[in-house]
């Protein structure tokens, strides 16, 4: 999958940017702010975004960012963020929440459960990962 990383720590970015690349994945872009996610997506396409909800911007620019894709450019999200309930108020423009901390292997697995969704199908029960919590 294409994705676009929305993530204002850099240390946790620079680590999601390795894992989903070990697991295959294409990184589109990995950034500290909402506005750039947004223009590299519009540039160059991506099949999902993993948004932490608290961004450059403000502290819940990520909320605006994950609607921003669905809309405009018809691309889900995951939020990546230790803010559930911010998560919680915004469910009709994400697939779902993944709080922090999370492992690389939950992340991934997330992923491809998206990649199932977005594909119209349903992920068995196994293969969601139990800290995700799908909207």
């Amino acid at each position: 999958m294409r994705l676009v990383i929305a993530e204002d720590d850099l240390l946790l970015a620079l680590c999601v940017r390795e894992a989903v690349e070990e697991a295959g994945h294409y990184v589109v872009c990995c950034e500290p702010s909402a506005a750039r996610v947004l223009q590299r997506a519009q540039e160059d396409g991506a099949d999902l975004a993993l948004v932490n909800i608290s961004l450059n911007e403000g502290s819940t620019a990520g909320l605006k960012l994950a609607e921003d894709l669905k809309v405009q450019l018809a691309i889900p999200s995951i939020f990546v963020s230790g803010q559930r309930q911010d998560a919680m108020t915004a469910k009709r423009v994400a697939l779902g929440y993944l709080p922090k901390p999370y492992t690389p292997d939950d992340l991934v697995a997330s992923i491809s459960v998206a990649e199932v969704l977005s594909q119209g199908g349903s992920p068995p029960p196994p293969a969601i990962p139990t800290c995700l919590e799908l909207f």
